[in-house]
């Protein structure tokens, strides 16, 4: 056949070979190029989910040591900082409370493929876990705020103070953080301060686990919490006043808050008798004074806002119960700290004054003298941003039933 020598030529040529052997080589080379830089983003993204799980963990263990917060919303909150948001881009976020003091997150998210799409079929999973624990409650029911006032915390004028199984917190760096003087007495659990303390002119204390000085702060278990309930409007457009021996009812009319825009008042014997529900004191004040009696026929919160304050003052009779849960649980007399204007509160009660959950004024400087059935079996957390005891007083945290955040305690710590 004529074109034999041709086919002959053809099968017997090597020019070739090496090229084809170099193509097929290329092909596996960049491949495992491909498949390690394909390893080095799923590292990376390895890491980054682990963060994401680590700091969701804590931050909800935080949470919930602050008070039963929402675990689950707020390690999603925060993975979502991290790039984890859940639900999108195939991202998932879980949280499980294996125990009533741990949390677990775990953050799933696909392994995107670049190269070596060549080699697998299907993403796969990246997949970080952590676990914290909340720690334990503190047993703090006096908390000043105030990391750098001196005299944060005070007793003077004869002020006998008994903290019924509960200690005393001043956040303070001062040397002088607590300020005892005058003959006043003080009797707790235990101190923990941000500085050191001042004892003199006959002043006494006395705290059954001692006084612990240069202490980390103590988180404020409160300051989470909205300004305002969010409605809006004025129930009671003008100050209120209950006076001259007259009886007056507010009966919340089933409403989530009742607005008093310009405070108010119960004196001269008055009597006001409030519904289950939160009253907001927008402007002017809540004043009991000369006799005034303020009284609830279930659990009540006082909010304080656009200026509003507190005056419990002259023999005020005040008795109140925080709601044990909802938004404002545990509180019975509450102030954010955006609101806050440096202002001096009053805090007087009358011979038949009871109060069962906590008085917040983060950013106010506070006068207490309490009376005497906030005594045994006492439900009583004050915070300010300084407390004053200027006579008898006795707190405790007898508090069944009622949602006080604990004051102290543990930290949050990452066990897993």
């Amino acid at each position: 056949m004529r074109h034999a020598p041709l086919f002959r030529r053809l099968r017997d040529d090597r020019s070739g070979a090496s090229a084809l052997t170099t193509g097929l080589s290329m092909v596996v080379i960049l491949g495992f190029v491909g498949l390690g830089t394909d390893a080095g983003a799923w590292y990376a993204a390895r890491r980054d989910a682990q963060h994401a799980a680590d700091s969701a963990a804590f931050s909800a263990a935080v949470a919930v040591h602050a008070g039963g917060g929402d675990a689950t919303g707020e390690a999603r909150a925060i993975a979502a900082t991290y790039g984890a948001t859940h639900g999108e881009d195939g991202v998932t976020v879980r949280v499980n409370r294996p125990t009533a003091d741990r949390v677990e997150v775990i953050v799933e998210r696909p392994a995107r493929r670049f190269f070596s799409r060549l080699y697998r079929d299907q993403d796969g999973v990246i997949r970080a876990r952590a676990v914290a624990q909340t720690g334990e409650g503190g047993d703090g029911c006096v908390l000043a705020l105030d990391p750098k006032a001196d005299a944060a915390a005070s007793l003077t004028g004869g002020a006998s103070v008994n903290l019924n199984g509960c200690d005393l917190v001043a956040n303070s760096t001062s040397a002088t953080a607590l300020d005892a003087t005058g003959g006043a007495r003080l009797n707790a659990d235990g101190v923990a301060l941000g500085g050191d303390y001042r004892v003199r002119g006959g002043a006494a204390i006395n705290a059954r686990d001692g006084v612990r000085t240069r202490q980390a702060p103590t988180l404020d278990p409160y300051a989470a919490l909205p300004a305002s309930p969010g409605f809006g409007g004025c129930d009671y457009p003008s100050r209120t006043t209950v006076t001259s021996g007259k009886t007056r009812s507010f009966p919340n009319d089933g409403v989530e808050a009742e607005f008093f825009c310009g405070g108010l008042t119960v004196t001269g014997g008055g009597t006001a008798i409030l519904a289950p529900g939160v009253y907001v004191i927008r402007s002017g004040a809540l004043s009991v004074t000369g006799g005034g009696t303020l009284k609830a026929l279930g659990p009540v919160t006082f909010v304080f806002t656009d200026g509003g304050t507190l005056d419990l003052t002259g023999g005020a009779n005040v008795d109140l119960t925080a709601p044990g849960a909802g938004t404002y649980a545990g509180l019975v007399f509450f102030q954010h700290a955006s609101e806050s204007g440096g202002r001096k509160i009053d805090f007087t009660g009358g011979a038949s004054t009871r109060l069962r959950g906590a008085i917040y004024f983060p950013g106010e400087h506070m006068t207490f003298t309490g009376g005497s059935s906030t005594g045994s079996g006492a439900c009583l957390q004050v915070i300010a941003r300084t407390v004053k005891f200027t006579g008898g007083s006795t707190l405790g945290l007898d508090c069944a039933g009622v949602g006080v955040r604990p004051i102290g305690g543990s930290a949050a710590a990452l066990i897993e």
